[in-house]
């Protein structure tokens, strides 16, 4: 949703123990340009994280790259409503402590992934995608 409210999403991706494809969809289009593979943050991989954000700024400064992408806008043209989600629904007390949210039409989007063995991580984990190449990164 946010990527088609016009957010641009840079990703590094620090180590090689994270499932390819899913960090590849968390960064907006093109991915060349907005994602970023690291083995380890040490001195001379940070200046070079630092280089590809800066050449990243000038980038968006210069508007060259359009958010959402054109790519994206069909999908984004079915998010009729921004509660398309998640609406808020006032329970029947006056307390607004009482309010829940509440799942409409649209499945609401977690920040779970999956590793390769089927288990689940919380971003910031280890992520294994290890039948993966990696071009297009670092």
């Amino acid at each position: 949703k946010a990527k088609c409210e016009g957010v641009a999403v840079f990703v590094v991706a620090v180590g090689n123990r994270y499932n390819r494809t899913q960090v590849e969809e968390l960064a907006s289009l093109p991915v060349q340009q907005h994602l970023i593979h690291v083995d380890q943050l040490e001195a001379n991989e940070r200046e070079y994280v630092q280089r590809f954000f800066r050449v990243f700024l000038s980038t968006l400064n210069k508007g060259l790259n359009s958010y959402p992408p054109a790519s994206l806008k069909p999908f984004c043209s079915r998010l009729k409503d921004p509660n398309d989600f998640i609406s808020r629904q006032s329970s029947q007390s006056d307390d607004p402590l009482s309010d829940v949210l509440v799942q409409t039409e649209h499945e609401v989007s977690t920040d779970v992934l999956s590793q390769e063995n089927g288990q689940q991580s919380v971003p910031g984990s280890n992520f294994n995608d290890n039948n993966s190449p990696r071009s297009g990164m670092r």
